[in-house]
C-alpha cells in the first residue's frame, strides 16, 4: 500500500508540474475525494482520493487526465488498493450566468489502466495486476469566481479481459466495473 501512495503522489506532482506555467483560463487542476459505489465486493463510501488535470477550453471538447488511488477498496480485511490512470476528452458547452460565472455541463469518455493490488495474509494469495480501463460519466462545473469552480461527476469505470483470480479476500474479480462520484474543487 505505502508503494501505491508513494507513486500516486510522485504522479500528481509530476501532473502538477507538467500544466503550463503560462496563465491560461482554461487550463486547470481539481483535486478532488469520491465516492465508490455499484461493486458487490467494494466497501461503499469515501474510498478515493484523486486529481484532475487538463483544459476545458471554452469550446465545446476538452481534455482531461486523471490519477486516482482508492485504497481499502474491498474494505480494510487487508491491505488492498485500485490505482487508476486515465486521459481522454470531455464535450460540453459553457453557459454564463447572469452573475458571469461560468457553469459547464459536460459529458467525458476516457481510456487508461486499472490497477488492482490486494495483499496477501499468511498463506493467502498475494495478487496485483494491471488491466486496460475505459471510464464513461459526466458532471458540471460551477465557477464561484475566476479562479475557482465547484466540479461533481458521477463515472462508470470498466476493466477489460479482466479474470477472476485468486486472492485472499476471495474478492471476485472477473468483469471488473464499478461507479464513482467524485467533488472537488478546480482551480483555473
Amino acid at each position: 500500500m505505502r508503494r501505491g501512495l508513494r507513486t500516486t503522489l510522485l504522479a500528481v506532482a509530476l501532473a502538477v508540474v507538467c500544466i503550463p506555467v503560462q496563465a491560461r483560463a482554461e487550463a486547470f487542476v481539481n483535486p478532488w475525494a469520491g465516492l465508490v459505489f455499484g461493486n458487490d465486493q467494494a466497501a461503499t463510501g469515501f474510498h478515493s482520493l484523486g486529481v484532475s488535470f487538463g483544459d476545458a477550453g471554452h469550446g465545446l471538447v476538452g481534455t482531461e487526465t486523471t490519477i486516482v488511488i482508492a485504497p481499502g477498496f474491498f474494505g480494510s480485511g487487508v491491505e488492498n488498493y485500485i490505482l487508476d490512470l486515465m486521459a481522454g476528452f470531455t464535450v460540453g458547452p459553457t453557459f454564463g450566468t447572469k452573475t458571469d460565472h461560468d457553469t459547464r455541463p459536460y459529458g467525458l469518455i476516457e481510456g487508461g489502466t486499472i490497477r488492482t493490488s490486494i495483499e496477501g495474509i499468511g498463506t493467502g494469495a498475494a495478487f496485483a495486476r494491471s488491466n486496460i480501463g475505459l471510464a464513461v460519466g459526466g458532471g458540471t462545473t460551477v465557477a464561484l469566481n475566476d479562479r475557482l469552480l465547484l466540479r461533481g461527476e458521477v463515472r462508470y469505470i470498466k476493466a477489460f479481459k479482466s479474470i477472476d483470480a485468486a486472492n485472499s479476500l476471495n474478492a471476485n474479480l472477473e468483469n471488473f466495473h464499478y461507479w464513482r462520484t467524485a467533488f472537488g474543487l478546480t482551480i483555473h
